[in-house]
């Protein structure tokens, strides 16, 4: 599919990088020595590689991914091939926006946590802002707030904590630049002509995550207010209602 063979050339093209080096690490670290799961990584995983598992629809990221120790398999998260009650932790960054099915997909990750367990996700808001780079990266759809919350609440899951966009990212991703830059690699990443020198993918890399860190803002726990939220994307941090199977 168009999709899978994007992602394969652009992961082709870089290597794995450290997850200490995103500002999700902050919560992730706790979690380290215990059973997590990340859903559609690429070459940029953000839970420990050795003894994490990891799923996505791309064999190149799958392939680079278990070079490094992980526990890696191609898949799809609306039929996560893991048993109930599994892990403690599932990540999924800008993930969710991809999914047709995202209600399937949300059922899937609360089956496979064990009892409290933990869901950490981010995804872009706002669908007055859908444009044609959300198109051409195979975003479904952008979020509203309150859509979020009934889905979330639906899965089983209740909302913790929460944080905006990295403040150095916004401002990039405003930046007329940088988003050409964006289109075009990805446009074009869906030829066999592709091609970008690896350290400059991995400088890429690099450079997201530094940017990340730095502008990082302090996760938020007045979760009742989060019906006024306005920003252009969210990362949240859940926890599985007990009783949910």
């Amino acid at each position: 599919m168009e999709q899978e063979e994007r992602y394969n050339q652009i992961w082709n093209c870089g290597d794995v990088q450290r997850p200490e080096a995103w500002s999700v690490w902050k919560i992730i670290k706790d979690f380290k020595g215990k059973k997590n799961l990340e859903i559609g990584p690429g070459n940029w995983p953000k839970i420990p590689i050795k003894g994490g598992y990891f799923l996505d629809i791309s064999k190149t990221c799958i392939r680079n991914l278990k070079k490094s120790g992980a526990k890696a398999i191609v898949g799809d998260a609306t039929n996560l091939p893991f048993k109930n009650n599994f892990f403690d932790l599932v990540v999924a960054i800008e993930v969710l926006e991809h999914i047709e099915d995202d209600r399937k997909a949300i059922a899937e990750i609360a089956r496979v946590l064990k009892p409290s367990g933990f869901f950490l996700f981010s995804v872009p808001l706002r669908m007055d802002l859908y444009s044609e780079v959300d198109r051409i990266f195979g975003h479904k759809r952008r979020y509203e707030v309150e859509e979020l919350k009934a889905k979330l609440s639906e899965g089983g899951f209740k909302i913790l904590k929460y944080r905006h966009p990295s403040l150095y990212l916004k401002m990039i991703n405003k930046g007329i630049t940088f988003l050409h830059l964006k289109k075009r690699i990805y446009e074009s990443s869906g030829t066999s002509s592709f091609r970008m020198p690896k350290f400059l993918l991995n400088l890429y890399a690099k450079g997201l995550a530094f940017l990340d860190k730095r502008g990082a803002p302090k996760w938020q726990e007045d979760v009742e207010n989060l019906s006024g939220y306005k920003d252009r994307g969210i990362a949240l941090f859940c926890q599985k209602i007990k009783g949910i199977k």
